[in-house]
């Protein structure tokens, strides 16, 4: 009787067993304006295969890329609602959510000095993880977008000429509207997506990017003249809602971290790569490369500290600038 009874116990809790709903997978919906076929979305794209195998499909990673869910804007309300649960962000973007991180983009920070800006992002790193944590995001980690150009469909010689022209600005950037206003250019703001056929009926004339972005995006076809002297060097961020984060198990979070950091890695090996040969590929294909004049270079770095004066306590905080300014200056 009582074999008969433990039988039938272990037959019922086998049947619960059976009945019960398999584990729900959590969907990562993530989109970038960034083109597809580039670095940043190739490893997207492995990393998603990896964070699958790896949490036995727990956790599934569905990419939009090349703007298809909207500008940056766009994405971060998706986000916000629910529609998304993160993406690929720019500088811009980042900054509207954590306006803090932008003291990584002042004008003219680190021009030609790479390791100084990855010291800056590696020691900031954290402190900025925090601050986005703060408002709802967790960062998987940070991206290079390296080096970024003025370029123009107009011989851009001097920062003279370049107040003759009519000059890309990022609608809602406050970094580069600062910049513009330092240099006294005359913005036309547009979205990212507005950039190309703005080029191709002379609403703009001059526009500015990395050069793997340039390539990507197209507008090395519109342009002749490449300024030879970075105005900045670009970040971005693998960033997810906190809310979407949360959702997956503690093992599985520490698999899509771990993932996220080595693929992040990856790409950015690849992108400072990949700019070099973009500078090179738009010299072959006939791009102008001109350099400023010594009183022009002299000018850009009254610029920055006009910059600097300007959005402190306004943009970011001065505890924020101060730990940049430690970083940079290794004091």
């Amino acid at each position: 009787m009582q074999r008969t009874a433990v039988k039938l116990g272990l037959w019922v809790a086998l049947a619960g067993f059976a009945l019960a709903p398999p584990l729900q997978a959590e969907t990562l919906k993530l989109a970038t304006i960034i083109p597809d076929d580039s670095a940043w979305t190739n490893n997207l794209k492995k990393f998603a295969q990896e964070v699958k195998e790896k949490t036995a499909s727990r956790v599934e990673i569905k990419l939009y890329s090349g703007g298809v869910q909207g500008d940056e804007p766009d994405i971060l309300r998706k986000i916000r609602v629910g529609q998304l649960q993160g993406g690929i962000l720019t500088g811009s973007a980042m900054g509207s959510v954590y306006s803090d991180v932008r003291v990584l983009e002042l004008p003219f920070n680190f021009v030609d000095d790479r390791a100084l800006a990855l010291k800056a992002m590696k020691d900031l790193g954290p402190y900025f993880a925090e601050g986005f944590a703060s408002k709802g995001f967790k960062v998987l980690g940070l991206y290079e977008q390296g080096k970024v150009y003025i370029i123009s469909k107009k011989t851009v010689a001097s920062f003279e000429e370049i107040r003759k022209t009519k000059f890309w600005s990022w609608t809602g950037d406050e970094i580069v509207s600062a910049m513009l206003k330092g240099l006294q250019f005359t913005p036309i703001n547009l979205g990212l997506t507005d950039v190309l056929p703005s080029l191709s009926t002379g609403l703009v004339d001059t526009v500015f990017g990395p050069p793997l972005g340039i390539l990507a995006l197209q507008w090395n076809t519109k342009v002749e003249y490449l300024l030879n002297y970075p105005v900045t060097y670009g970040f971005g961020a693998l960033m997810l809602s906190s809310k979407a984060f949360d959702k997956i198990s503690k093992e599985d979070q520490k698999i899509v971290e771990d993932l996220g950091q080595r693929y992040i890695q990856l790409t950015n090996d690849e992108v400072v790569k990949g700019n070099d040969e973009a500078l090179q590929t738009m010299k072959k294909m006939g791009m102008k490369f001109i350099d400023l004049p010594k009183t022009d270079l002299e000018q850009a770095k009254k610029v920055r500290l006009a910059v600097i004066a300007e959005l402190t306590g306004k943009v970011f905080s001065k505890k924020t600038f101060d730990l940049f300014e430690k970083s940079v200056s290794g004091k």
